[in-house]
């Protein structure tokens, strides 16, 4: 018994793709010029992003050893040269620099220099965005420096701004109790909302007092007949 074997055909790639390097010659061929400017064009742009690429991570590179060398002085109390040093830094703007708006606050309240401590403040939140873990800290830091200036209205906005945009943070406890007590002269019954805010929070931040200043609140400043009628309709 003879078996036939079957040849197969030869596998061949269409003519097409065949075609195509010598397409893609003819094309250059043809259009010279404007294959050359879009390749310059390619290799301009290539190069500028590998170069400011390189020089960023220099920057960021340099910002660094910036701040290190700016907290070694600081450590030997040359708080003149830190300081020149540290607005250098903030001037690269680079990452480095958002720190260094913070560690210049710090020396300027050491000196009680609280308008120039505000004003980097400021600067490392125009920097960041509310989603940034430090600026809550920061707002706090802010208010304490607006208290201590004697500018109740900016603490009240800076109190204000960690309980719309922190609600869930810590602080925000801290900032409930704060407000209450900076309006609690003047707005008593907002003040005792505050506090009553707070108290809900259960926070162990809250100071042990608050119980009975809300406790004293209402004794002092009994609701309203409507407020009465309000709570009884609700029991």
């Amino acid at each position: 018994m003879v078996v036939k074997i079957k040849k197969r055909k030869p596998i061949t790639a269409p003519d097409e793709f065949i075609s195509l390097p010598n397409r893609i010659v003819q094309y250059v061929q043809a259009n010279l010029k404007q294959v050359l400017t879009i390749t310059t064009v390619c290799v301009v742009l290539i190069s500028i992003f590998l170069l400011g690429r390189a020089w960023w991570h220099k920057r960021k590179e340099h910002s660094f050893i910036l701040y290190t060398k700016a907290e070694n002085l600081l450590k030997n109390k040359q708080q003149d040269k830190a300081e020149t040093v540290l607005n250098q830094l903030i001037k690269t703007h680079s990452p480095a620099s958002n720190f260094a708006c913070l560690q210049l606050a710090t020396v300027y309240e050491e000196r009680e220099q609280w308008e120039k401590a505000i004003i980097m403040y400021q600067t490392y939140l125009k920097k960041s965005n509310d989603k940034d873990i430090f600026s809550p800290f920061v707002w706090h830091a802010l208010g304490c420096d607006y208290w201590i200036s004697q500018k109740p209205s900016e603490v009240e906005k800076a109190l204000k701004n960690i309980i719309k945009n922190y609600p869930d943070h810590p602080l925000a406890n801290w900032a409930y109790i704060n407000l209450g007590l900076l309006i609690e002269e003047k707005e008593p019954f907002k003040a005792l909302e505050m506090y009553n805010l707070a108290l809900k929070k259960e926070s162990p931040l809250n100071p042990p007092w608050l119980d009975f200043k809300i406790k004293a609140l209402k004794i002092n400043y009994p609701a309203s007949q409507e407020e009465q009628d309000t709570a009884r309709r609700e029991k």
